[in-house]
């Protein structure tokens, strides 16, 4: 018996199947897409999870940005490592009446901040929405 499943694995275990998984569905806190170099380039992710972001080959926390460990999201990462951009959202009701909402897609410019930026902000007393374009932003 023994001897029959050591066979099986060594028949099975090492086979290469190029055939892709095939998921109805799939929970997950956070689903990595990674280059040939093996670096993210686009992170789906709960707020929990959610990379810091990353520049000239160094990863931060989250809290280097002010209120990003309070959004799940999708940030867009180059090849070489860069976080350039990407897309955020949160939602968080505070009592009976009051909330946050917030959703933000954004595209950095080469090793520096957001070129294009769509946004919505929005606590239940003021509203902003809206398209940035330029440098700097």
């Amino acid at each position: 018996m023994l001897l029959s499943f050591i066979v099986f694995i060594l028949v099975n275990g090492f086979r290469k199947d190029d055939k892709p998984a095939h998921f109805t569905e799939i929970d997950a806190e956070r689903i990595n897409i990674t280059g040939e170099n093996g670096r993210p380039v686009l992170v789906l992710s709960n707020k929990k999870r959610i990379p810091g972001p990353s520049m000239n080959g160094k990863n931060y926390l989250p809290d280097v940005i002010d209120g990003r460990k309070y959004f799940a999201g999708l940030p867009f990462f180059n090849e070489v490592g860069d976080e350039v951009g990407g897309l955020i959202y949160s939602g968080i009701k505070k009592d009976s009446t009051a909330y946050s909402q917030v959703a933000h897609l954004s595209f950095d410019q080469w090793k520096q901040n957001q070129v294009v930026g769509l946004d919505y902000n929005d606590n239940g007393k003021t509203r902003y929405s809206g398209l940035r374009v330029g440098t700097g932003l």
